[in-house]
């Protein structure tokens, strides 16, 4: 009776560790990653489409952007090749919030990405888009 007892409650702490664990990953990634909306992804879409697919192909094999922010930081300094920092600041976002959509970082939400929600403000701080 009292090992049946023991599993029972060993079952339970397990059951409430794992939830503990992936509740807390779930919010760390929501912390980590704005919310963007599919407007802004789908604009993304276009622009990137537009300006990178030439050079950069399918946006689902660019990996994730992590953080958003040092990756705005990259691209609004550095691209399109053609054209470094030719696009305004909304693109850029929409872009971000495309590669987002695309590589799964978050679901899109009720919310606008911006470059304050991301946490930059102003010009992006020297160094802070570098790609590695």
């Amino acid at each position: 009776m009292k090992s049946k007892n023991f599993l029972i409650a060993a079952a339970v702490l397990v059951g409430v560790g794992l939830v503990m664990v992936f509740t807390g990953h779930s919010q760390a990634q929501t912390a980590q990653h704005p919310q963007y909306t599919l407007a802004q992804a789908t604009a993304g879409g276009r622009t990137y489409q537009a300006n990178c697919a030439g050079c950069h192909g399918d946006a689902t094999n660019l990996g994730v952007p992590n953080p958003p922010q040092r990756f705005y930081c990259f691209i609004s300094s550095r691209m399109p090749a053609n054209n470094p920092g030719g696009l305004s600041s909304k693109e850029y976002v929409n872009i971000v919030a495309y590669l987002m959509s695309k590589n799964h970082v978050s679901a899109a939400g009720k919310s606008n990405l911006t470059s304050q929600s991301m946490g930059i403000s102003g010009a992006c701080a020297s160094g802070s888009g570098d790609s590695n």
